[in-house]
């Protein structure tokens, strides 16, 4: 905070939404109405798919039901097996009870006295399947269409669809789910709150009320529920609700009151602050131009070790079947003789997986293997994990063993190899704070960014762009690839543009390559979206700059 005590009050807001602000929670006025679901899948191979999940259901959990991301993480990496798989419902459980500041001797309740969900046996887990069904059974009888199943094991009941104050009950019934059970009296059914106009810290109140009422003295007949093991509670949790969302928005919690036991440790911050910091170091010490520390001679030896492995062969006649092998030549020409290539290319083509091996298998047989460094941006960090992952497999490598040649980094977590990475799979996120930093605005020892799924628009793939043009004029060095999935995305007028369009090749399989040349930079104006997400911070910011005016 002291750095923005130093800046003038537009700037400090501004730097302040820029960096904390999801874009998921700007107000409804702000909103973009594009969708941002993402769903990826890594074929072949175990190689990520740990890394995929635990993702995806901290994704889900930040922000579908609002808790905030790092505790999310934090839990969903105490919840994981030893073969991957994530446990939701425990995740979810314990995240109540953190919410509600339960961890040790809160009779049962706590979260180190949770232990580590169901584990009945086969009768139990019939009975258990038994009473689950029955319950569904009353719940679709009561509530006909306000109730629908989501998937195998979940629920969506709709509390209120009142425009404004709209709220959904979400019940997971999953394997490791011990409700209900009698031998479980602590544990309710695992759930979350969603909504598409109350905010995150309204809806934590409300789920911590739905876990403070089961404890609740004057409401025996909620933990008798439990105690029996034969349902019944998701009813009551819906009452619940029901009683309590007209006080929580007549007199909104205060935020801080709310998330008190999920924010981090008053003697835990000063500590915190310092590997922060550390880490920040160690980021721009091996970020900032490194060199791989690998000769050249290190690398052909490298990389013919990967064509000598046992399943090279069937790999690389699996690549050759893309649609994206028949322009390979084509985008290698490209980026020889430009500095900035566009490359647009349908879902399926194979552009976000085969551009980087092409571009670095290029460079390693022109003998500059050395001195390459790729960077490759995705809009979401599962993306960049799931890209990675099949990058990997396609050179031969495993992630999930060690990092070698391709490697990612994400909010949070890294998994590269200092001396072997030649191609690194970052969020735009990642990259822009990067050059944000003031430690390697120039990108120094990088020679190829690649920007990926340019065509979906977002504030930060666009700003980055606006940022590559910068950087284009002070690194004579360092090339750029853009890649999007749909060719009108570069015919609007405001797309934020880095040089004048040269050339155009359709490509066979539904591949095309924009070639441009020699970087413009005469406009003085900074393009930015008149849309979406672009549209809609400008005009929150402009509020801003008028009320402080005012």
């Amino acid at each position: 905070m002291l750095s923005l005590s130093l800046l003038a009050p537009l700037e400090a807001a501004i730097e302040w939404l820029l960096v904390h602000l999801p874009e998921d929670d700007l107000p409804p006025a702000y909103r973009s109405s594009a969708s941002v679901d993402f769903v990826s899948s890594v074929k072949g191979g175990q190689g990520g798919q740990a890394e995929l999940r635990k993702t995806w259901v901290a994704d889900k959990l930040a922000r579908k039901a609002g808790f905030p991301r790092k505790v999310v993480e934090a839990v969903v990496a105490d919840a994981v097996q030893e073969d991957g798989i994530v446990k939701e419902s425990m995740v979810i459980d314990l995240l109540g009870r953190r919410l509600c500041g339960w961890e040790d001797d809160e009779d049962g309740w706590g979260t180190e006295e949770y232990g580590n969900g169901w584990d009945g046996d086969q009768t139990e887990s019939e009975e258990r399947r038994t009473s689950r069904e029955e319950e569904l059974i009353i719940l679709e009888s009561v509530l006909d269409d306000r109730i629908q199943k989501v998937g195998d094991d979940e629920l969506a009941i709709e509390i209120t669809d009142v425009p404004g104050q709209d709220l959904v009950l979400n019940i997971v019934f999953s394997d490791h789910s011990p409700y209900p059970s009698p031998r479980y009296p602590t544990h309710p059914p695992a759930f979350y709150l969603t909504s598409r106009s109350l905010p995150a810290y309204l809806r934590l109140h409300l789920h911590a009320e739905v876990l403070r009422a089961f404890r609740d003295p004057e409401r025996p007949d909620l933990r008798g529920m439990l105690e029996a093991g034969a349902g019944g509670a998701v009813y009551a949790m819906m009452e619940t609700l029901e009683a309590a969302l007209p006080a929580c928005l007549e007199s909104p919690p205060d935020i801080a009151s709310v998330t008190q036991h999920l924010v981090p440790k008053i003697e835990n911050a000063p500590e915190q602050v310092q590997v922060r910091k550390r880490m920040q170091k160690l980021k721009m010490r091996g970020g900032r131009g490194r060199p791989s520390g690998m000769t050249e001679a290190e690398i052909k030896a490298h990389h013919e070790a990967m064509q000598n492995a046992p399943g090279w062969q069937s790999m690389l006649e699996a690549r050759q079947r893309l649609p994206a092998w028949s322009s390979r030549q084509h985008i290698i020409d490209a980026l020889e003789k430009n500095r900035v290539v566009v490359i647009v290319g349908e879902t399926g083509s194979g552009k976000s997986t085969q551009s980087p091996s092409y571009i670095l298998d290029h460079e390693i047989s022109q003998g500059r293997g050395a001195s390459t460094n790729i960077i490759v941006t995705q809009p979401r960090r599962v993306a960049a994990i799931g890209v990675a992952t099949r990058v990997a497999e396609e050179r031969m490598e495993d992630l999930d063993k060690a990092a070698q040649t391709v490697g990612y980094v994400i909010r949070g977590e890294s998994k590269t190899n200092a001396r072997m990475s030649k191609i690194t799979f970052c969020t735009t996120g990642v990259v822009l704070r990067r050059l944000a930093s003031g430690g390697d605005a120039d990108l120094e020892g990088v020679s190829h960014v690649i920007v990926d799924e340019v065509h979906e628009r977002s504030v930060d793939g666009d700003f980055l762009l606006l940022q590559l043009r910068e950087v284009l004029k002070r690194n004579k060095k360092i090339k750029v690839s853009i890649m999007a999935g749909v060719f009108r995305a570069f015919h609007q007028a405001d797309v934020p543009t880095i040089g004048h369009l040269d050339e155009c090749h359709h490509q066979p399989g539904t591949v095309y390559q924009l070639l441009w040349r020699r970087p413009c930079y005469r406009d003085p104006r900074v393009y930015a979206s008149c849309r979406g997400l672009v549209s809609s911070r400008r005009r929150l910011l402009s509020d801003i700059e008028h009320q402080l005016n005012v």
